[in-house]
């Protein structure tokens, strides 16, 4: 009888995975952070403000021509590592296009959003390397992956601004549009 139960969950624990495989769901809890997980993160009207976690550094755009940037020496918490890896596998990351765009349908409506922001994002973990680009310019229509991508980068920034040497940095005295 043991056996025989213990059959049936193999082989029901084997039909999920092959209907996982075949549906092409994937479940991002398996990747793992590596000891070399690392990243830069560009954002910003401009997309010039940018957290370098390779080299422990910010830089913050002042817009003014010609460019200038103040760049400090930032280095993230393990745990503030560890959320943002934990958001980015939540997300399934490594499975968005390098170029991420929202599709508009032919005639629909679009809400703009104005200045829009610019996203670069380049991540290592272990021998995977991974690049995306978005210019986030649109509020409406949205999908889920928009919404979380969108998550993930508010995240970071927040993440960023905590720090009180951010917090210590001049303001920019004009916007980029």
């Amino acid at each position: 009888m043991k056996s025989r139960l213990a059959t049936k969950f193999v082989i029901s624990g084997l039909m999920i995975l092959i209907i996982t495989v075949l549906s092409g769901t994937y479940y991002s809890s398996s990747i793992v952070r590596q000891a070399n997980f690392d990243f830069t993160f560009g954002y910003g009207s401009c997309g010039t403000n940018t957290l370098d976690t390779f080299k422990n550094t910010f830089s913050k755009d002042m817009h003014t021509t010609p460019p200038s940037f103040v760049t400090i020496r930032l280095m993230l918490l393990a745990r503030e590592k560890d959320r943002i890896f934990s958001t980015m596998a939540a997300i399934d990351l490594f499975r968005y296009p390098s170029s991420f765009t929202v599709a508009v349908r032919p005639g629909e409506a679009v809400t703009r959003i104005t200045p829009a922001t610019t996203y670069r994002l380049l991540v290592r973990n272990g021998t995977v390397m991974k690049t995306l680009r978005w210019r986030d310019d649109m509020m409406e229509p949205t999908n889920q992956q928009a919404r979380r991508l969108r998550g993930l980068m508010v995240s970071i920034q927040d993440i960023i601004v905590s720090h009180s040497e951010v917090k210590k940095l001049p303001q920019p005295r004009a916007l980029c549009v």
